[in-house]
């Protein structure tokens, strides 16, 4: 269900909300490729589903694949893997870097949704 609010006179849509609770133990061949640094992995939760994304040794940063251009359209986004560094919403053509969801082309014009990652050197928490 999208929501809808009014503003200036003009309709933008809303993200829509989902409970994220999700629980990642990196080091299992099933998330494998969260063991190097750049690494990424789809996960399911979220709306549409999640991307996890390893910075460095200590440092996860997880996000919505629902694109932030018309979310009520369900648009994933998803890493363009010639560079694997942009996230690209195949709809409208937005791209946003993985590093930290910002928006860096097309109509989008808010970075990711972001979700808390706690990780303690064994296991990786996503939540909101």
């Amino acid at each position: 269900m999208a929501l809808v609010t009014f503003g200036c006179g003009k309709a933008r849509d809303v993200m829509p909300y989902a409970s994220v609770n999700v629980t990642i133990y990196p080091s299992t061949p099933q998330y494998y490729k969260l063991n190097a640094i750049s690494g990424w992995q789809y996960v399911n939760g979220g709306v549409n589903g999640l991307i996890v994304y390893r910075k460095d040794v200590n440092d996860f940063v997880a996000y919505e694949r629902t694109s932030t251009y018309q979310p009520s359209k369900n648009c994933v986004c998803s890493v363009d893997t010639s560079n694997n560094v942009v996230l690209v919403d195949a709809c409208s053509g937005s791209k946003f870097l993985i590093t930290d969801g910002t928006s860096i082309q097309g109509p989008a014009g808010q970075q990711l949704v972001r979700y808390t990652t706690t990780w303690d050197g064994n296991v990786l928490h996503i939540t909101n």
